[in-house]
């Protein structure tokens, strides 16, 4: 296969992707080959960038790093920008007193322009992107940054389990970062090598497969649980429930017109994304709005409980009767709203529960963790945005409940794969259980995702078509 014209001239870097999938220890790779590396002289200095979630499983007491390694010392970069600073100085100093132990720095892709030239003095002989689809966008600020600024590194690695969750054409940035001579450096050159696409350039399809996986795992290392691991089945079900006469109608009103009322609040959807969110949010028991009075609009968007909730109700007996069997608990929610009121009802019930959304601070985050893992809780509520990748605290819940879903397929496999892990008894299977309001959203929604599809992309095209 000849090669590109702007694959020819290659930096003098070594790069590899890790394409292995959740739980197949892909974290000890890492740990393993950074030690083997120091061992004859070539790595000294490990940064590792990833989303907050996972920093925590990387290091602190029990963290991979406490478990697999032998010579190393760590430090997390997180928090205020002074105490970023402070971690990655504290590393540097012991990295120059004690050149024979292995120094990583741990940082959430949010946190690394606050101290990116402290990060780039610190001369780091290996780059780690842990889930790497966090830079899979090739226009984002975060994957320009971690290409031009971290290029002459002489050792680089990404990780995740899928590069392409929504397209082959996503691999590009993620090798563009981490080796690009296996695509080269320039998007367009690549895409009409491999890609068909259509008049304004998105791609449709792979008119080279063949090449592009030859491509692709010319650097990678592929593993899949099948291949490895005797994990428990998977069983779904799905727990259907019927809207209240006076929740249907401001369900209809808005998927009709996109227009409701509810009580004396109002709202209106202009577009059409908005309104199916409009539409999740009132299946789930709120009503989306602005409170109206008889001069017009009193206050800010806000969501009204919708009562009774159906919904609500139907999660709570179900979740009853599994802590009868003392059985350990996953509800996953996409709305603030709906996790606060399932948090409110789980107390009400005398059911010890924490909560994980974008909302909560990240010590309320790492307690809510450690509770569920060491039997301090027995119900983890949770949103797949904020706590669907990196929380392997969730493994060995027999139960995830799903009380709303994302659009995302990633996030629906994601959240899934917290409950699976390595070890567990393969007798047991792990039961995903969705609550969804006949006649709503939520029964196609669902029926897209487990198609492993997005529903938002089939919301557009069909936007799309109609023009």
């Amino acid at each position: 296969m000849p090669c590109p014209e702007d694959k020819k001239e290659t930096l003098l870097s070594f790069g590899a992707a890790l394409l292995m999938d959740m739980g197949t220890m892909k974290t000890k790779v890492v740990i393993d080959t950074a030690e083997i590396l120091h061992a004859v002289g070539l790595v000294h200095k490990v940064l590792v960038v990833t989303i907050l979630n996972i920093v925590d499983g990387w290091g602190g007491d029990g963290g991979q790093l406490d478990k697999h390694s032998s010579q190393s010392i760590w430090s997390s970069a997180i928090g205020s920008k002074k105490e970023r600073l402070r971690a990655i100085e504290d590393i540097d100093t012991y990295s120059e007193n004690n050149p024979g132990t292995l120094c990583w720095v741990l940082i959430n892709a949010e946190g690394l322009d606050s101290v990116l030239p402290e990060l780039l003095r610190s001369k780091f002989n290996m780059v780690v992107v842990d889930e790497s689809t966090i830079i899979k966008t090739r226009t984002a600020g975060r994957t320009k940054t971690m290409v031009e600024y971290f290029k002459k590194a002489p050792f680089k690695i990404i990780m995740t389990g899928n590069p392409i969750p929504k397209g082959a054409d996503e691999a590009f940035s993620q090798y563009h970062f981490v080796d690009e001579g296996v695509f080269g450096a320039k998007y367009y050159p690549h895409v009409e090598r491999y890609f068909d696409v259509d008049y304004f350039g998105k791609v449709l399809s792979v008119k080279d497969p063949e090449g592009f996986d030859e491509e692709l795992y010319s650097i990678a290392y592929r593993v899949k649980k099948s291949d490895c691991l005797s994990l428990p089945p998977k069983v779904y079900q799905t727990v259907y429930v019927t809207m209240t006469p006076e929740q249907s109608k401001s369900y209809q009103a808005m998927y009709e017109d996109a227009v409701s009322s509810y009580d004396d609040f109002s709202c209106a959807a202009p577009m059409v994304i908005t309104k199916f969110l409009r539409c999740s949010q009132i299946a789930g028991g709120f009503f989306p709005g602005i409170k109206q009075s008889e001069e017009g609009s009193v206050g800010e968007m806000d969501a009204r409980p919708i009562l009774p909730n159906p919904k609500l109700e139907a999660l709570v007996e179900v979740v009853g009767r599994l802590r009868e069997q003392k059985e350990k608990i996953v509800i996953w929610a996409r709305f603030r709203k709906e996790i606060e009121s399932i948090q409110e009802r789980m107390l009400k019930e005398g059911h010890r529960s924490v909560v994980y959304y974008g909302g909560v601070n990240y010590k309320t985050k790492v307690e809510a963790k450690q509770k569920f893992n060491n039997g301090g809780a027995d119900i983890f509520i949770g949103n797949a945005q904020s706590a669907g990748k990196g929380l392997n605290e969730l493994a060995g819940s027999s139960y995830s409940l799903y009380y709303s879903n994302d659009y995302s397929a990633e996030c629906r496999q994601q959240s899934e794969d917290r409950t699976t892990r390595p070890g567990m008894d393969e007798s047991v299977s792990c039961t995903y259980i969705d609550f969804v309001c006949r006649g709503s959203i939520d029964e196609e929604c669902l029926a897209v995702l487990r198609s492993d599809k997005d529903f938002a992309e089939i919301i557009l095209s069909r936007c799309n078509k109609r023009k």
